[in-house]
């Protein structure tokens, strides 16, 4: 099982960020995997776990029962929703292909929209802002820019999509 490493964050790796940041971050490497793995998504979790897939030796494995539930909740949501995802992310980078998006930066947005269409129980915003500080750790440059742009878009689209509905 090859795996490919997500770029090192550029953070001091003894600081440690609260749970949920921590969780994403979980989240953003497995999706991260999926280009490079030829496994099911079950496979990949049970591998992720037991350490057998690339992980960052600063980043603490969730060991409560309800922190393991959301990075496999979210990683699960994001591989049986990512057509769809992928169709909102196409549709919010007009000027750029798809497949000229930074790897790095399409997992950390496909866990965001996740998280904004499917996860009433996280605000919108917050998804955005926690996208935008997982960017800065993985990323930098001009990504958490990029990210906080597609995502106020994606998030204007949906909650007008959803106002309507609701009238």
């Amino acid at each position: 099982m090859t795996s490919q490493p997500l770029p090192k964050p550029n953070s001091n790796p003894n600081s440690k960020p609260n749970a949920r940041r921590r969780d994403r971050r979980h989240a953003v490497n497995l999706v991260f995997q999926i280009p490079f793995l030829d496994i099911t998504p079950d496979e990949m979790l049970e591998a992720y776990f037991l350490h057998e897939i690339f992980m960052h030796e600063d980043l603490e494995m969730p060991s409560h029962p309800s922190e393991k539930h959301y990075v496999r909740d979210t990683f699960f949501g994001v591989c049986n929703n990512l057509d769809e995802i992928d169709k909102i992310i196409s549709a919010v980078t007009r000027a750029w292909e798809f497949n000229r998006l930074i790897l790095t930066d399409l997992a950390i947005l496909r866990v965001a929209i996740y998280e904004i269409i499917y996860n009433e129980s996280i605000p919108n915003r917050v998804a955005a802002n926690e996208a935008v500080e997982i960017s800065r750790l993985y990323s930098g440059g001009d990504s958490p820019r990029f990210v906080n742009g597609l995502l106020g878009e994606v998030i204007k689209k949906y909650e007008n999509l959803h106002n309507n509905t609701d009238k």
